[in-house]
This record gives structure tokens, sequence and C-alpha cells, in this order.
């Protein structure tokens, strides 16, 4: 039996028999705007204020000041989560994979959740195969912490991938996919969990939205795109 990782998503740990099991890899797939990083932050920021678990965020995307100002309108103060260091920031620019890697070979065992923000981003920097290489030794590291972690990737909108380059999928313990389907003149959030193992989790499409208190997933609403 897993202990299990409160998510700090509303109705999420619904869908997975109450939370991420302790020490996984979930992969959070979807395209530009689904809400990769706000789901995210949740996690993050559940864990540093309800359970005094540090944590990390290594971005590879988006400004981590953008990110700030964004999660305040969800009344969550990622500044003030990291005025001791229980929530650290590391923006990696250059997107040099050895650079995360020594980052994390150096965290202590105080760091119990971890988010990647996007992995896919490394597809510009990488070829193929020397990117399928290094995202394994990446694996390799954050297994060896024994450290809770979400890695997001983006895929192409309506596509139903759910990695970039093949590898992050088949070495996730998890994969939650987000979509953002349009039906006429609306459009529709949906979440699944493709994968979580040793887990008899959700099969279908549930509703999700983002509003003013952040990311929320219906569990008994469902999505039936076209």
């Amino acid at each position: 039996m897993y202990n299990r990782i409160k998510t700090g998503v509303p109705g999420l740990d619904e869908l997975i028999e109450g939370g991420i099991p302790e020490n996984f890899i979930t992969l959070v797939a979807g395209s530009s705007g689904t809400g990769k990083t706000t789901l995210s932050m949740q996690f993050l920021s559940e864990g540093v204020q309800k359970y005094n678990e540090k944590g990390i965020y290594i971005g590879l995307g988006e400004d981590v000041d953008i990110i700030i100002k964004t999660m305040l309108r969800f009344n969550i103060d990622l500044n003030a989560l990291a005025e001791d260091d229980s929530l650290v920031f590391a923006n990696i620019p250059a997107l040099d994979l050895d650079e995360i890697k020594q980052l994390l070979a150096n965290v202590g065992e105080e760091t119990k959740r971890l988010v990647i923000d996007p992995i896919s981003a490394l597809v510009f920097k990488y070829s193929d195969m020397a990117l399928r290489q290094k995202v394994r030794e990446l694996i390799e590291i954050i297994r060896k912490k024994e450290i809770t972690t979400i890695i997001t990737t983006e895929v192409p909108e309506g596509s139903n991938a759910t990695s970039r380059f093949g590898v992050e999928d088949f070495l996730a313990d998890g994969i939650i996919t987000l979509y953002y389907f349009r039906e006429k003149s609306k459009r529709y959030r949906g979440i699944e969990v493709r994968k979580m193992r040793s887990t008899a989790h959700s099969e279908v499409i549930h509703l999700y939205k983002i509003n003013d208190t952040g990311f929320k997933v219906f569990p008994k609403v469902r999505v039936f795109p076209e």
C-alpha cells in the first residue's frame, strides 16, 4: 500500500483513490492554456501550507515572476511560501539538463515535492537520441531522491499524444491529460487520468474549470467530446 499525496486540486484526488502515490512521477500533458502550471503550483503550495513539505519548482518555460503574479489571483502567495525556502524556484533559462541534474543531486531529504515545467521545452535544444538518454538519467535521479514529482509537457491542441518525444510518458508512473475541447461556439475543459500505477483510477473524462479559486475538477460531471 502506498501513502497518498494530496494534490491540492479540489476534486482531482477523488479520481485517484485519494491522491498521487508517494514518490511517484506523474506526467501532466496538455496544450497551451490548459492549466498545467496552475495545477502544478497548487500541488506545491498544498505541500508547503498543509503538510510542511518543502517543494522545488524548476521552470523551463514561462518566467517565474509572471507565474507568481498569476497565482496571486488564486490567493496563492508564492513569495510568502518561499520566504523560508519552503518553496524554491529554479529558472533554467539555458534549458540545460545537466544543470537540472546537478541541482537535484544536491537536494536534501526535506524536499518532498518537485515540479518540472514544461519538460517539452527541451525538445528545441537536444536531438531526439540525446534527449531520451538525458531524460532517463534525470528520472533515475528523481527516483533515487524519492520525491513525489509532477512533470508537465505541452502537446499540440487536438492531439491524443501524451508526450512530445515519447520517453517521458513511458517512464512516468502516472499520466494526467488536460483537454480544451471546442464544440460549435463553446469550449469545455476535460481532465483524464490515462495512467496511475497501483491505483483504481477513473477511466472517463471529467469536467474541470479554472476560475478565481484556481484549478478545480468536477468528479461527477463527465465531458463527452464529439
